[in-house]
């Protein structure tokens, strides 16, 4: 009679051992090592080490930093143009579903890549309150697009009070509608203001930054408007750059 094969499980004195599903050994490491490893994947990596076990399905959502990008969002797989294949609607289902599962704390960073416009105020409002919530330090909205048509998104102030929008250390803006309240005094915190293609006049900039005290650098890249004067009322060093030909020191 042939001999039965031994099995992989089967230790010689009949014993069965226990195969270890795969990334077992990685998910016995420290909470903060895992937290590590998953802020260096992609962010659509990150979300797809949830599969390996329940785990793993949480360590990613206490990810500090939340890029969302045409690349870090989509499949690999894609070749075609962003709203060809994938209108933007897929792309808003993603980010919501990516902050849904976050656990909404430590975040570091939060960056939203994308041509969007005003009519997607709704969306970006709402993920501009999960920054809120969540006590973001660094907050990215680049809108720009190659060929804008659309009006550009207005940056709601109303969300914000002196509180709120403390945590704030560093923001950049692109291609979004600044209508500042004249009672707005808020970014008590901010050090860093990126402006790219943003209309505004130095008086508005004036009113926008001077409520900064700890305020260190600021970078405008083609605004519409000439700035012509700037006045910061502090005893730090700026740094000011503006890559614009009307801009006159």
């Amino acid at each position: 009679m042939a001999k039965r094969r031994r099995s992989s499980k089967d230790k010689p004195n009949g014993a069965m051992v226990k195969r270890k599903r795969p990334g077992s050994q990685l998910g016995d490491l420290p909470m903060d090592i895992l937290c590590h490893i998953i802020s260096l994947l992609p962010l659509k990596e990150a979300v797809r080490t949830g599969i390996l076990s329940k785990h793993w399905r949480y360590v990613w959502c206490s990810r500090t930093n939340l890029e969302f990008s045409f690349r870090s969002v989509m499949r690999r797989s894609y070749k075609g143009g962003p709203f060809i294949l994938h209108p933007i609607q897929e792309v808003i289902k993603r980010i919501d579903a990516v902050l849904k599962q976050h656990s909404g704390v430590g975040v570091e960073k939060m960056e939203v890549d994308f041509s969007l416009n005003d009519e997607h105020a709704n969306h970006i409002d709402r993920w501009l309150n999960f920054a809120i919530t969540a006590k973001t330090k660094q907050l990215i909205l680049n809108f720009t697009s190659v060929h804008p048509t659309m009006e550009p998104y207005k940056f709601p102030f109303q969300l914000f009070d002196a509180t709120k929008s403390s945590i704030f250390q560093s923001l950049t803006l692109g291609s979004v509608s600044l209508n500042k309240p004249a009672n707005f005094k808020a970014f008590l915190n901010l050090k860093k203001l990126m402006l790219i293609y943003v209309n505004i006049t130095d008086e508005e900039l004036q009113l926008l930054l001077s409520n900064c005290k700890v305020f260190l650098e600021l970078l405008v890249v083609e605004c519409s408007q000439p700035l012509r004067h700037l006045n910061f009322q502090t005893t730090l060093s700026i740094c000011v750059s503006f890559t614009a030909p009307w801009f006159k020191r």
